[in-house]
Formats: structure tokens, sequence, C-alpha cells
């Protein structure tokens, strides 16, 4: 089937988009998302040449998301140059010379943090935010640093990699295998993995080497999750199954989920676990790219799912299925037609159940045409009382979208 005649028959007026081709491969966290809600998965993967040139859909970044950015790349910083001056524990005078060298802690968080702002500035959801993004980042440093603290203090680094090694260093790159390569002793940050046979990819914060012992460590920054014991498990497949596999080191013997607060060790699976593991993850992808190969593919909708979803203004069964309670949260979304101009800055709307609001902008450049829908996502709700409507306020992270006139 041609590009052409898969195009998304999108609600929203001055989107255009089309479905992409599934994936040769699969990462844990994809498998994941397609899971709760195969159309949420396409929408965001799909292309949007008007938008864009990137591919998928531009994420609405939040600073919860950003932070952990930053902590993860701030810790590779750190680990890399750690393990390349054969320093193995950060409470050493050595790793505060490291760390001195490279500006210290705040210094490479800052760092980090203008790297990620800078790549947002393509990013049509962000361009308006990006200061203000830049302002939450700054003022979380400090949180950002004391969890990079917490997570480095209980780490410990094995330094025995031959640097001068081409095939370790190739080994570490994703666009080469190398067939029944040997690692030697040593901490690998960021280690890609792959597996042809399982369609999966991967990558682990920290694959540490000593001896016949592998220990793959993965950072997480928020919230404890069964979801993070069940991705070290898989990780613990693709290492069995990878394509340039070292034959002397063929599994896995140990898996950590390390929090700000604390390690958590994760059972490693047996050899006969593996193998079951691997069926079920074979049939498991199977059975998803069926899901996905359908045009549309199926939503799965709900409040808990959807709530934190990038790409619910596209989604036609969330604006009609979920109905606006404004005494429920502080922040909401809205569907509704304009029905009045107020004033040069306030628009009155009318929700599919008949309710009122008082949609309130920034900037009087904002007009909307009467009797046009509009979904707006994060709109700050005070509740109104007596004869005054609700009031709905746009602020920084608030979004909103027309819906397309049906001709």
């Amino acid at each position: 089937m041609s590009k052409a005649n898969r195009s998304i028959d999108l609600a929203v007026d001055g989107i255009e988009g089309f479905w992409s081709e599934l994936p040769q491969w699969f990462s844990f966290s994809s498998i994941l998302e397609a899971e709760i809600c195969p159309l949420r998965w396409s929408l965001k993967r799909a292309v949007y040449p008007d938008l864009w040139e990137e591919r998928g859909y531009p994420d609405s970044f939040n600073t919860t998301m950003l932070a952990g950015t930053v902590v993860h790349e701030s810790l590779e910083i750190i680990i890399r140059a750690l393990n390349d001056k054969g320093c193995t524990n950060i409470q050493t005078l050595e790793a505060v010379e490291i760390l001195r060298s490279l500006g210290g802690y705040s210094a490479v968080i800052l760092r980090v943090a203008d790297e990620n702002i800078r790549r947002l500035e393509k990013n049509p959801r962000c361009r308006s935010r990006l200061e203000y993004l830049r302002r939450e980042l700054t003022l979380r440093s400090s949180e950002i640093r004391q969890e990079i603290q917490s997570l480095l203090s209980r780490l410990i680094i094995s330094t025995g990699i031959d640097r001068s090694n081409s095939k370790e260093k190739a080994y570490r790159s994703e666009s080469q295998t190398i067939p029944n390569l040997r690692l030697s002793d040593g901490s690998y940050p960021e280690m890609p993995l792959r597996s042809s046979k399982l369609k999966m990819s991967g990558r682990a914060d920290l694959v540490t080497i000593s001896g016949r012992d592998v220990h793959i460590v993965d950072y997480k920054t928020g919230k404890s999750s069964d979801h993070h014991s069940e991705q070290l498990r898989i990780y613990a497949l693709i290492w069995s199954r990878h394509d340039s596999l070292d034959p002397s080191h063929p599994y896995v013997t140990r898996l950590t989920v390390s929090y700000p607060n604390e390690d958590v060790e994760v059972d490693v699976p047996t050899a006969d676990e593996l193998d079951n593991l691997e069926i079920q993850t074979v049939a498991r992808i199977k059975n998803l790219a069926n899901r996905l190969a359908e045009e549309p593919p199926q939503a799965s909708p709900s409040e808990e799912k959807c709530r934190f979803c990038s790409v619910r203004h596209l989604c036609d069964p969330y604006w009609h299925l979920f109905a606006v309670d404004a005494s429920v949260e502080n922040f909401l979304d809205l569907r509704g037609e304009v029905v009045e101009q107020s004033g040069p800055k306030s628009w009155k709307l009318r929700l599919a159940d008949g309710n009122e609001f008082l949609l309130r902008v920034s900037d009087e450049m904002a007009q909307y045409e009467l009797g046009t829908w509009l979904r707006i996502l994060t709109a700050a709700v005070s509740p109104g009382s007596g004869s005054r409507p609700s009031i709905a306020s746009l602020v920084a992270t608030s979004e909103v979208y027309v819906e397309r006139t049906v001709q």
C-alpha cells in the first residue's frame, strides 16, 4: 500500500499524518507502550511532514521527563570519566579530582540540561516553552544533583577494560555487531543490546564484567514498578541471545535496579527460565505486531492510561468517552464549542454535556471562530459557583487544538 493511501484520518485541523511501517526491532519500553494502547504507539511513531522533518509526533516534554534524561546523561558522562581514569570508587580523592576536571556536578548537570533544551528547538510543541523548561530544570538542579550523588555513592566500577581494544569499542557502537566477541573485565556504560533472534534491542545503563560475572544495572529516577524488574529480565534474555554473544560470558549473573534511595536486586533467570521467557517474548511480539498492523490500530482508553499520553489530542475515543468534572482536578483537558467571545482574551465554551466554561487566554492574538470545537490540554481550572461558570485558564504547559470542520 502506498504512503499516500495510508494517511491517518485525524480530526485536528492543520495536522496531516501517515502511518509508519512496523519496526524491525522492538525495545522493552516500546513493547510495553504498544500493549498499553496500540493507537497511542502508532500515532506517536507516524509521519507528520507538515509539522517537522523528524519521524514521529513531536513529544510534549515536561520537566520531570527532562530531569530524568539529565540524570541518565550526567551519570554516563561521570561514569565514563571515572572509568577512563581507572577510578573504581566515587568516594576517593581521585574521584574528586576527576569531578573537578569536569567542572563539578553542577557544571555537568547544567551542560547536559542546556544540550537537552537545544535539542528541543526543532520541536514545534516546545519552541514557545524553551525558557520555561530551562528555568524549571535550573530550579530542579539541586534535586537532580542529589539523585546523581546517591546513585553514584553505591556504584562500584571495574576498570579492567583494555581501551586499545578496537573490538570492544566496536561493541559499544550500535552500527556494528562482532560475532563471538570476548569482553575483558571492566564497566561498560550505556551498552547497546541487540538480538536478531528476538527482534529486540535495548541499552543497558551499566554492564560490569568481572571474571565470570556479568552485572547489569539499570537506573530509575521515578517510583518503583514491577516493569523495572521485568525489563532487567528481558535484558538478561537479550544478552544470552545477543548477535555479538561473548562465549566466555553467555549469561548475566546479577541484575540490579538502582533507584535514588536504594538498590533492588532482581532474580536472575536460569537457563530454563530464559528458554521459557524467549518463547513468551517471541509470541508477545508476534501478537503485538498483528495488533499494530491494523489500520487504524485499536485504542485502549482509560483515565489512568490517557492522563499523560502525549498524543491524546489526536485520539477521538479519548475526547468522546470521558466527561469533565471541574471539581476533581486543578488541571484538566477540555473539549468544547466556542459559543461566545466574552472579552479580548476570554471565550465561552460549551462542552458536549452542556456545561459551560470561560476560557481565558494570555494573548489577544488568539482568535477562535464561533461554532468551532476546541481540544484543550492541561488548562488550569477554577470551579464556578452559582451563575458563574467554571474558568479554564491557559498556562505555560497548555495547548489548544482546533477540530477540523466537517464539510
